[in-house]
């Protein structure tokens, strides 16, 4: 396998050496204040070959199995690790320069711009969260990236990786090393850097404004370093610091810290008790969204649940992968909760600051290519009602005050309150060499990008699993390992948990559903909620302010062929719901009988229960 590898990325790499040009760096100029940024997709064509962004996993493999005299097998990785120090380095490039990792880290979130750099009414960031945007802001995101990455010298064919979190290798070992390994040694020049991928310093001091002048959360000083999991990166207070700092100290060893977050990865990927239980089973589920407007977005798709449970959203996963790096142990397994945690990648304001931000994004943008493969979205998407939840920075599309169980994101940096949002909404601040906007119908079709920017995604582990077929097809089923029972749909029971108001909480937090079936409580239902700590009084915070969870029980017999083995009556089950939080409160609703209120549904028939939980 590792041959086969190796003389694959030799020769895509002799192909890409061909498309280098010297404008690799064209429209990078810095900008002065209150201009676009000149990145993304050019207006001329280019008849360049489709570039190839490769899977991690690959990349590291083949880098591991490289050997003398050449080591070229190490080349592709090396490449990356490169460009990476380029543009991370604040002696190469400035911070103030559109190609420098700082500049394009805060675009995502701090430092905050424009009026969300004071008001939590608005969302200082570029980022799109909780509506329709969301995987196509982050799609012209990274072609944004690789064109700074592209810029370092010798770099110029380099493409960003995507970690495969689906992937065997990513259930059996967590994160790749490269992203964890505090050096990383050259193979063909037998030169060791301190690894730029593992930890970002932040050359410059944060200053959060948009709490009160005491409280600046997320301010930090000069060349503070990203942390993950276990760590803590609040410094914002002279308590946040003081706590930071105990809790840090307790874990000391670096490489330990490492296997404490490979393990939580594991976790939360293959922990498999029923359907959407493990972020691996929602990454498969979200394939099968009826349309993008639903498979987008995490407000979509909680509209949707109302009368199709089983729907998942792409944003959903996602989000639960973040709170893996960044904040959360998953359902207290294995190492337990860990309090105090608070990670970068689990805190929206700054995620976009450390590196692994764009290995997990690049394997959303591949997800998101393998729904469009499957859906026959490649050069259009389906958005059957325009005016449907998600589909506005807020929702209803008015000024604040806004409706706190109905407000979205709220307008992030160059929106309005009443933008619909959709394929031909502008994508900030990423302009075209016409001087207009990137917008989402721009770059839908990735492998027929223009300006020698089209590219395609390298095997990966969903490649399989996606056809026309949709996944719940028997067909699927066998793809995945897994067998349909024969017989007629079962019965399932669904477990709603509404009316948890994320302003209750500081920061992210988790929704955990547990089933106490035949005497032993089981995990049935997980929702990662990718938030912020000033989520009082903000209309614009990255979901709506109401969350919602999901559970699928099946109690007739199971959706698979495993767990359950014989039929169970509703009145057997009980419900338990407990939230995670910063704050180690967790909320306990339990017992709950179920309900025989009876739906019928595809592929198979629910039971609805509504748990009002409240957060007080």
């Amino acid at each position: 396998r590792v041959s086969r590898l190796h003389s694959l990325f030799l020769g895509i790499v002799s192909i890409m050496s061909q498309q280098t040009s010297g404008a690799a760096s064209k429209g990078l100029a810095v900008p002065p204040p209150e201009t676009k940024i000149h990145t993304v997709v050019p207006v001329s064509g280019s008849s360049a070959p489709v570039r190839v962004r490769y899977n991690l996993w690959d990349l590291q493999h083949q880098y591991d199995a490289a050997k003398g005299p050449d080591f070229a097998g190490a080349i592709p990785l090396e490449k990356v690790v490169r460009a990476w120090a380029y543009i991370t380095d604040p002696a190469k490039v400035d911070p103030k320069d559109p190609r420098s990792f700082f500049t394009i880290g805060g675009y995502h979130g701090e430092p905050f711009r424009g009026p969300g750099e004071t008001d939590k009414n608005y969302w200082g960031g570029y980022c799109a969260h909780g509506n329709v945007l969301f995987p196509l802001w982050h799609r012209a995101y990274l072609l944004n990236l690789e064109k700074a990455l592209q810029s370092a010298p010798g770099c110029e064919d380099v493409m960003q990786p995507f970690w495969d979190e689906t992937s065997t290798d990513s259930a059996n070992l967590g994160i790749p090393p490269v992203l964890t390994s505090q050096t990383f040694t050259f193979k063909t020049t037998n030169e060791t850097i301190t690894n730029p991928l593992v930890s970002y310093q932040i050359p410059v001091a944060l200053v959060d404004q948009t709490n009160t002048p005491n409280v600046p959360v997320y301010s930090t000083p000069p060349k503070h370093n990203t942390v993950r999991f276990p760590l803590s990166t609040l410094v914002g207070t002279p308590q946040d610091q003081k706590n930071t700092e105990i809790h840090n100290a307790q874990y000391p060893d670096h490489d330990a810290n490492v296997q404490m977050l490979n393990q939580n990865i594991r976790n939360w990927l293959t922990t498999t008790m029923y359907r959407n239980a493990s972020v691996h089973d929602a990454f498969i589920s979200c394939l099968d969204a009826p349309n993008y407007t639903v498979f987008s977005n995490t407000t979509s798709a909680a509209e949707a649940k109302k009368t199709d449970p089983k729907v998942t959203s792409l944003e959903s996963p996602h989000n639960s992968m973040h709170l893996a790096v960044g904040s959360y142990s998953y359902g207290g397994q294995t190492i337990g909760p860990v309090i105090g945690a608070n990670g970068d990648m689990g805190e929206n304001n700054t995620a976009g600051l450390d590196p692994i931000f764009y290995f997990h994004h690049c394997f959303i943008d591949y997800v998101f290519w393998k729904w469009q493969l499957a859906h026959n979205n490649t050069t259009h998407l389906d958005m059957p009602d325009p005016n449907y939840p998600g589909t506005t920075p807020s929702y209803p599309a008015t000024a604040p005050p806004l409706d706190p169980n109905k407000s979205v994101q709220g307008p992030a940096e160059g929106q309005g309150w009443e933008d619909q949002l959709g394929v031909n909404s502008p994508l900030y601040p990423f302009i075209k060499d016409d001087n207009t906007y990137i917008t989402g119908a721009d770059i839908i079709d990735i492998p027929n990008l223009t300006g020698g920017r089209a590219y395609t995604y390298g095997p990966g582990s969903l490649d399989g699993i996606v056809s026309p077929d949709r996944v719940f097809a028997p067909a699927s089923f066998a793809a995945r390992g897994l067998a349909l029972a024969p017989s007629a749909p079962p019965v399932a029971q669904v477990v709603r948990v509404t009316g948890v108001n994320r302003a209750a909480f500081k920061g992210s937090f988790v929704i955990n559903i547990y089933a106490t079936i035949d005497g032993k409580e089981t995990l049935v239902g997980t929702e990662g909620v990718l938030s912020r700590r000033n989520v009082q009084g903000c209309a614009n915070c990255q979901n709506h302010l109401e969350v919602t969870a999901t559970a699928v029980i099946p109690t007739e017999r199971p959706l698979y062929t495993w767990p359950l083995k014989k039929a169970i009556h509703p009145s057997a089950i009980k419900v338990d719901v407990r939230i995670d939080s910063h704050e180690a409160q967790i909320y306990n609703h339990s017992p709950f009988a179920m309900m025989a209120n009876i739906v019928k549904g595809e592929p198979f028939q629910v039971q609805f229960e509504t748990i009002r939980l409240s957060a007080q």
